[in-house]
């Protein structure tokens, strides 16, 4: 399988900066016999989010260590693993005899604003209870599609089965982007006729009082179809059976 685009930039950058501290050490190898190049100083750039300090505690990597590469990869995956980065460089070149080692850091943006568009049948406070993206939080495309997807569900568990949400994200600032939440609803599906088949022992009229599913009534009252409520009248269904012989 070819790996994307992005895996093969990653991979070719990690190639790169595995060469170049490949022939770090082999300077250093001359200076220090069999000794690898200590590290003379720490740097970190980029991050506002999270402080210095902190990143600097999850690091393995210290100064006046000797370098290593392996502490470097662990520590670049630590880094990732904070969730607040979208790209984690290191940087390393000669300085005072030893090697001056930077971690440069790229944010991800920050959620300014979550908005919610074409929404008639329910209510934005109530969409907005469903979501986990929120306004000064991390931006993060998986979590956008998994938004989407908590809206729409929303919509099926309220009779919009042909309801649309669709994600758009504009770049309000400098790290800063605005998500809204564009729902064409589709309309509902309503109910106009309940059929029961092979009822036995049972009139349809009770088995009808027993089901909240209902058809619609004068053309606005009841009527709307909601899969999961279809569900629990079949269970209401097969308990009255059994309650009743």
């Amino acid at each position: 399988m070819v790996p994307a685009f992005a895996d093969r930039v990653q991979v070719l950058a990690v190639c790169l900066f595995s060469l170049l501290l490949a022939l770090l050490a082999l300077t250093f190898g001359n200076a220090y016999g069999q000794e690898q190049a200590p590290i003379k100083q720490l740097d970190i750039k980029g991050s506002h989010k999270i402080d210095e300090a902190t990143i600097r505690f999850k690091l393995k990597t210290r100064v006046g260590d000797p370098f290593s590469l392996e502490k470097i990869r662990e520590d670049v995956k630590t880094v990732y693993r904070l969730g607040f980065y979208d790209d984690v460089a290191v940087d390393a070149e000669v300085f005072e005899g030893g090697l001056k080692i930077t971690f440069i850091l790229t944010e991800k943006p920050t959620v300014r604003e979550v908005k919610i568009r074409g929404n008639k049948g329910i209510s934005t406070d109530k969409i907005k209870e469903k979501l986990t993206l929120t306004e000064g939080g991390v931006y993060n495309p998986q979590t956008v599609a998994a938004n989407t997807e908590k809206v729409r569900l929303l919509y099926e568990e309220e009779g919009y089965y042909r309801a649309k949400v669709v994600p758009k994200t504009e770049k309000t600032r400098e790290g800063e982007i605005s998500v809204t939440f564009e729902i064409n609803e589709g309309g509902k599906f309503d109910v106009s006729t309940i059929r029961i088949l092979g009822a036995k022992g049972l009139s349809e009229d009770e088995i009808k009082a027993r089901m909240a599913t209902k058809e619609l009534f004068l053309f606005f009252f009841f009527g709307t179809l909601k899969r999961d409520e279809l569900q629990r009248d079949i269970d209401r269904i097969k308990a009255y059976y059994l309650d009743n012989g």
